[in-house]
């Protein structure tokens, strides 16, 4: 675009089609094509003028392809308007919300055109859905809610269909006047025998500090009986097998008496029975009987189908004939467990190699060759508006997240190979490119001070980049990255993650893996870790940045520690989960991760310690170091035993899963329809129940309870409570994010209603005339003046000429 003063040229690509026409109208004038007569010779001037006359003609003519317009600026002044929209569900009780009628009529006599709609739900709230029905073209709507959706539509894709329509939505402060508290019970609904579980007590306040009576039963045996003035009281329990209940109450005179008792039922099962086969005393036998029904062997029995899971202690692969891999494969493929634990006599020092277990192992043996491949790599900041907020909210001394992203960019192109392709690229509303697809290091240094130079601007939309991305990388062979580096705060739409997924799974077929880095402690972290799945690659917190060096970076280039500390690669799997700190461990095997496996956790240089994958229905776990016994002896300290525990339970998936009849009973909200699932190879049969077979030995059907409490459905306890409406109280603290994104904000009085408004109503508007009809018509001009300068030009050379 071409803009001079209040003339623009939308399409100034197209006046480049004025060289090529230049240079045939010169090859016209000067071209003899055939022997030139006096006549012709004494037209020289006459030639000029002609040429001349196509040269103006063609220009105009390109001028208005070009799209040439003409901005007029108008000012305007609309009467202001405004859609007040109140939410009159139960969880609203807990405001005043009898000024409504009174703030309608102070924005009239403002001069405020004003209409009112109640929300008239009870006990749930499709806040949504009523939103997305009131929506107009730009209109204004006052939203007055708490927020608190638990049905329908969310207000986040609402907020977004209303910015694309440049509907804005605003909210009110709301000032709480009666005082409630909930009590909710959080902790494992299923667990086993003799082990103990910590479950968590919340109490959630509104409009209130004040102590709460608590009781806590379990069992309705009287564990908690007092007055308490915190919002979490943590309750460490361990239990026998069968069903067992919990009860929390709270004694208190609040507004809703439905929240103030919740229920939870917990499943306790039987050790599950697993197979440990190991030649030594291992230090592992002690976890492993406190757990699970353990047998201990030296070598496979005939028989496996009593167990869970199989552990393999330091094996040697010649130990292994083809009827045991038979087994073992039969026995994962089933739908069981199997972990190998390394040592001085397993993987690359026992012969792996040359046993047929390696087809059940997602490691192959030795260390992986240094890549030979070239990595091409794009590097995404998301300069969006947010990112001059600084991470800690109001202190100027920390950094912007956009300094922290400029950052880690820097480090990325150091850990990064100088003979590996890397492009620089800014995530936003309108993104560029700071530097292209190409070789790093001729450009690394000047790369570097582009990076340092980048600026915000415009709004965060990281849902574009893949795009931007795939134009880069689909042509380029070896491995490809997207590396997107953002501070989460981004909009959560079902919109939005489906164009986002949508844009990454054209690059996983291209075979490119995303990864996606979090700055500062507010990402939106379940959002982008679900991105960062879908683009087959994992979320990254900016605290472990040298998860991006282990990546990126040259593995020989390293100085190797004697005794590397544990670092998890992958957290985002159910063994890795929120673990920090695994100590450190003083030997390994050499392996390396199958095409198809998962790793989980390295040492800090990067070497595989676990890897696991599917074989089958059922999964295979590796731990390429020893039981504890020489190497690995921080595994078993009480803070890092939980890594061998949760791979061990991952590996056994469901400890009863080998029941039959298997009957799920979820928890329950009381008048809201739950689903009981029976896993069973016959039709299974319950008075009040009906059931209709989902696939091949699952079978569902719908129950709905109408009181809460304690529930016996098919000899399984239930817990069925109260409605969610009662459970989340007060404003939702991300409404005025998400009244953002539509263009709106929390108001505090009528006077910032009205002046809101009415600065609205005073719009600029900007309009653009198209003039390309001028250009269209000049060259018409130009066409007859030159008819008749060549038929004047005609007649008077033939006179002189006779």
């Amino acid at each position: 675009m071409i803009k001079y003063n209040n003339i623009i040229i939308e399409n100034p690509n197209m006046l480049l089609f004025l060289i090529p026409l230049m240079i045939f109208l010169i090859f016209l004038f000067n071209k003899k094509f055939v022997k030139q007569s006096e006549y012709v010779k004494k037209r020289t001037f006459f030639r000029i003028i002609i040429f001349l006359f196509k040269l103006i003609i063609f220009s105009l003519l390109t001028l208005a392809v070009a799209s040439p317009v003409i901005e007029r600026y108008e000012k305007s002044t609309d009467v202001p308007t405004v859609d007040i929209l109140v939410d009159y569900s139960d969880s609203m009780k807990v405001f005043d919300l009898n000024d409504i009628e009174e703030l309608k009529y102070e924005l009239e006599k403002e001069g405020i055109l004003v209409t009112l709609d109640r929300i008239e739900t009870t006990e749930h709230s499709p806040l949504g859905d009523y939103l997305l029905r009131k929506l107009q073209p730009d209109s204004n709507t006052l939203f007055v809610s708490d927020g608190r959706v638990n049905q329908g539509t969310s207000l986040e894709d609402v907020a977004f269909f209303g910015a694309n329509m440049n509907s804005r939505i605003y909210g009110i402060e709301l000032d709480e006047e009666n005082k409630d508290v909930a009590v909710t019970i959080e902790g494992p609904s299923k667990v086993i025998t003799g082990v103990e579980n910590i479950f968590q007590i919340n109490l959630k306040k509104v409009a209130t500090s004040s102590d709460v009576e608590l009781k806590i039963t379990i069992d309705d045996k009287i564990v908690f009986e007092q007055s308490t003035d915190k919002e979490h009281i943590e309750i460490r329990q361990s239990f026998n097998k069968g069903y067992h209940k919990i009860q929390a109450e709270i004694f208190e005179e609040d507004l809703f008496p439905q929240n103030n008792k919740f229920y939870k039922v917990v499943n306790v099962v039987e050790k599950p029975k697993i197979l440990f086969i190991s030649d030594d005393n291992s230090p592992l036998g002690d976890i492993l009987r406190a757990l699970y029904d353990v047998d201990v062997e030296q070598q496979l029995p005939e028989a496996l189908s009593e167990y869970y899971a199989v552990i393999l202690n330091n094996v040697p692969g010649e130990d292994f004939t083809v009827a045991d891999i038979d087994l073992l494969g039969e026995f994962v493929a089933n739908g069981n467990g199997l972990l190998v634990f390394g040592g001085k006599d397993s993987f690359d020092w026992g012969d792996y190699n040359k046993s047929v277990i390696m087809q059940l192992l997602p490691v192959g043996i030795g260390t992986p060759k240094k890549r030979e491949d070239i990595v091409s790599i794009v590097v995404a900041l998301d300069t969006g508006v947010s990112g001059a907020l600084h991470i800690v909210e109001d202190d100027e001394t920390t950094p912007t997240f956009i300094e922290i992203e400029k950052a880690l960019a820097i480090d990325i192109l150091d850990a990064i190979a100088n003979t590996n392709n890397v492009a620089v690229i800014e995530s936003n509303a309108n993104p560029s490119i700071i530097s292209g697809l190409s070789e790093l290091g001729p450009k690394k240094t000047d790369l570097k001070e582009k990076i340092r130079d980048i600026k915000i601007h415009d709004t965060t939309r990281i849902f574009d980049t893949p795009l931007i991305a795939l134009d880069m990388l689909k042509f380029m062979r070896g491995s490809k990255y997207l590396v997107l580096l953002t501070d989460g705060k981004v909009g959560v739409t079902s919109f939005y993650a489906t164009a986002m997924k949508k844009n990454l799974a054209k690059l996983v077929q291209e075979g490119v893996k995303t990864i996606i880095v979090g700055v500062g402690n507010t990402p939106n972290v379940e959002f982008l870790t679900e991105m960062a799945q879908s683009g087959n690659g994992r979320y990254i917190q900016a605290d472990d940045r040298n998860q991006l060096s282990i990546f990126f970076g040259d593995p020989d280039g390293r100085q190797r520690s004697q005794s590397p500390s544990l670092f998890i690669y992958d957290n985002n799997h159910f063994i890795t989960d929120q673990l920090e700190s695994l100590g450190k461990v003083y030997g390994f095997n050499s392996v390396y991760p199958k095409t198809s496996a998962t790793l989980l956790v390295t040492t800090q240089d990067g070497d595989p310690i676990l890897v696991v994958w599917r074989y089958g229905l059922g999964r295979v776990a590796t731990v390429a170091t020893d039981d504890g016994s020489y190497w690995a002896s921080d595994l078993l300290k009480p803070d890092n035993s939980a890594f061998i525990i949760r791979t061990i339970n991952w590996a056994i998936e469901n400890p009863e899963r080998k029941l039959d009849p298997l009957i799920e009973v979820p928890d329950m909200v009381v008048n809201e329809t739950a689903t009981v699932t029976v896993y069973s190879t016959m039709y299974p049969e319950e008075e009040g129940l009906s059931f209709f077979e989902e696939r091949d030995n699952v079978y569902k059907a719908y129950y709905l309870p109408f009181v809460t409490g304690f529930s016996e459905i098919m000899d399984r306890e239930a817990a069925v409570n109260y409605k969610k409406e009662y459970l989340e109280l007060g404003v939702d603290t991300k409404l005025d994010k998400i009244l953002a994104i539509s263009g709106g904000e929390i108001l505090k009085n009528v006077e910032e209603i009205s002046e809101k408004l009415k600065s609205m109503a005073k719009a600029e508007s900007v309009q653009r005339i198209s003039i390309s009809w001028l250009f269209l018509l000049g060259s018409l001009v130009v066409y007859i003046l030159e008819l008749v300068f060549r038929r004047i030009f005609e007649i008077r050379f033939a006179k002189d000429y006779k």
